[in-house]
C-alpha cells in the first residue's frame, strides 16, 4: 500500500525525514541552507515544519503516521472485502446470461 509520504516522493521537495532533522536543528549547514531556500518557496513543506514546530516531541511524527497509515489500510481492505460478494455475483449472473 502507498503511504503518505509517497504522494510526493517524486518532487523537489526534501523528504519528511529531511523536514524533522531541519527543525530539530541537526542537518549540516549547506543542507540547512538548502532547506531554508525551499521553505521560501514551498507552502506544504512550510506548513509541514509549522506542523513539526508545534509539536511538543516532534520524533512523534513517525508513529503517528504509521498509525494512520495503518488505519487507512485496514480500512481499504474492509471495503474491498465487503465489495466481494457482489462482484461474485456479478460474475455468476455475466456467466449464467452468457
Amino acid at each position: 500500500m502507498n503511504n503518505i509520504s509517497d504522494i510526493f516522493s517524486s518532487s523537489t521537495c526534501p523528504s519528511s525525514e529531511e523536514l524533522l532533522q531541519y527543525v530539530k536543528g541537526v542537518l549540516g549547514e549547506p543542507d540547512k541552507k538548502r532547506v531554508q531556500r525551499h521553505l521560501a518557496d514551498c507552502v506544504m513543506c512550510s506548513d509541514e515544519v509549522e506542523g513539526l514546530e508545534a509539536m511538543s516531541n516532534p520524533d512523534n511524527i513517525v508513529h503517528i503516521e504509521d498509525e494512520i497509515n495503518h488505519k487507512i489500510d485496514e480500512k481499504l481492505i474492509e471495503k474491498k472485502i465487503r465489495w466481494i460478494p457482489f462482484f461474485k455475483v456479478a460474475a455468476s449472473i455475466f456467466l449464467i446470461a452468457g
